[in-house]
């Protein structure tokens, strides 16, 4: 049996590890303000690069720690007998869906800003890809919206891109300057 050490997976571990480190020792370059948000995605980031590497050596750990998404569960006997490229199929449709959520929070944070696109992202990604009910996808609408709200907040001291459309709201959507690139 091949060493954990020698795993490529333990490797590409121990390079995150230190990437999160370099992180961090180089946050310190800025403000105390503006290091927060690369000192708190180091701090997670890191340990939970950490409890992975870990589970190298310990399996029982692996076990404990081990996340299942959906019917990830049981991919292999739900393959079976399909084609390969029906697979690849699904799998770049599940890649282009990811893109459409992406841009979609991404389009919505450069025109409106941050405290206008957080709940309408939310509701909309729990309500259609997370099927959620509506009770339910209103109540992880506003605890996630109040978790990201607060790190935005927190990390940003209160100031965070409004949007590049004309002020409506001020400081919160809207009037933001566009750098000229």
């Amino acid at each position: 049996m091949e060493k954990v050490y020698r795993r490529g997976p333990f490797i590409l571990t121990v390079l995150v590890i230190l990437f999160f480190l370099l992180m961090f020792v180089f946050s310190f370059q800025y403000s105390p303000e503006r290091r927060a948000f690369p000192q708190l995605a180091a701090v997670v980031g890191g340990t939970l690069s950490i409890i992975t590497l870990m589970g190298g050596f310990f399996p029982k750990l692996a076990k404990a720690t081990e996340v299942k998404l959906g019917r990830a569960a049981s991919l292999e006997e739900e393959t079976e007998g399909i084609p390969e490229a029906e697979l690849k199929l699904e799998t770049w449709r599940a890649v282009l869906t990811a893109i459409g959520w992406l841009s979609f929070a991404a389009v919505g944070v450069y025109f409106v800003g941050f405290f206008a696109t957080i709940p309408v992202f939310l509701f909309s990604f729990f309500r259609v890809q997370a099927k959620l009910g509506w009770m339910r996808t209103l109540v992880m609408t506003v605890v996630g919206g109040g978790i990201l709200y607060s790190m935005l907040l927190f990390m940003a001291r209160g100031t965070t891109w409004s949007g590049a459309i004309p002020e409506v709201i001020p400081g919160i959507i809207g009037g933001a300057l566009v750098p000229p690139w």
